[in-house]
C-alpha cells in the first residue's frame, strides 16, 4: 500500500461528501493540540495554520463543514486580528468563531433540549431523564461539555441495553458503578443528597 498524501486524502474526502445528500459537519476537539511540537514552539503556528488552510479548501469543495475547539492561544490571535492588532490572514481560514459560556446547569439543560430536538426524539428532557441525573452528570463532568455530552450519551445507550425507557438513578448508579472503581453505597448517597460527584 502507497502512502497518503495531502492529494490522495482530498480525493478520498471528496469521494466520500459527493455521496452526502446534505452537508455533514465534524466536530473536531483540541485542533490546536495537533503535531509533535510543543504550544510554545515557532513551528507550532505553522502547523496549525497548514490544517487550517486543508480544512478551508475541504470545506470549500466538499459537503463537509468543520467545527474546531480553539485553546486560548489561538482565540488570542483571533481577537487581535479582530482588533487590527495581529495577522488579519487568520481570520480567512477561521472566519467565525464564539467563546461558549460557562456551563450551568440551565447551559446544560439547553444543549440536551437542543440535541433531543435534532435527533427527533419527540418528547422532552423530563420524558428521557429523571430529575438530578442531569445535575449529578454536570457535576461529574466538571463542566466540560464535551465529557457532559459523552456521559450522556454513554448513559441513554446504557438504559437502552437495559431496556429502560427512561434514564433513572437506578441506571445512573449501575453506569457510575460500572466505570468508577472507588464508588461505593456511601458514597451513591452522599451523591444523591448533594448532586455533587465525589472525587477519587
Amino acid at each position: 500500500l502507497l502512502p497518503h498524501t495531502d492529494l490522495t486524502i482530498r480525493d478520498s474526502i471528496n469521494q466520500i461528501s459527493n455521496n452526502l445528500n446534505m452537508p455533514l459537519v465534524l466536530f473536531i476537539d483540541e485542533l490546536d493540540k495537533v503535531g509533535r511540537d510543543p504550544l510554545y514552539s515557532p513551528e507550532w503556528d505553522k502547523e496549525v495554520l497548514n490544517i487550517l488552510e486543508l480544512s478551508r479548501d475541504i470545506m470549500m469543495h466538499s459537503n463537509l463543514i468543520f467545527v474546531f475547539t480553539l485553546q486560548q492561544k489561538l482565540r488570542n490571535k483571533l481577537k487581535e486580528a479582530k482588533m487590527g492588532t495581529g495577522d488579519p490572514g487568520i481570520l480567512g481560514l477561521i472566519p467565525s468563531f464564539v467563546e461558549l459560556k460557562d456551563i450551568d446547569l440551565e447551559f446544560a439543560q439547553e444543549i440536551v433540549g437542543t440535541s433531543l430536538t435534532f435527533s427527533g426524539y419527540k418528547g422532552g428532557i423530563e420524558d428521557l431523564f429523571e430529575e438530578t441525573v442531569i445535575e449529578i452528570i454536570l457535576s461529574l463532568s466538571n463542566q466540560r461539555i464535551r465529557v457532559f455530552i459523552n456521559h450522556l450519551q454513554e448513559l441513554v445507550t446504557f438504559a437502552y441495553l437495559e431496556k429502560q425507557p427512561k434514564v433513572d438513578l437506578d441506571n445512573l448508579k449501575d453506569y457510575l458503578f460500572g466505570i468508577f472503581d472507588h464508588l461505593d453505597d456511601g458514597k451513591w448517597s452522599q451523591i444523591v443528597d448533594t448532586k455533587v460527584f465525589p472525587r477519587p
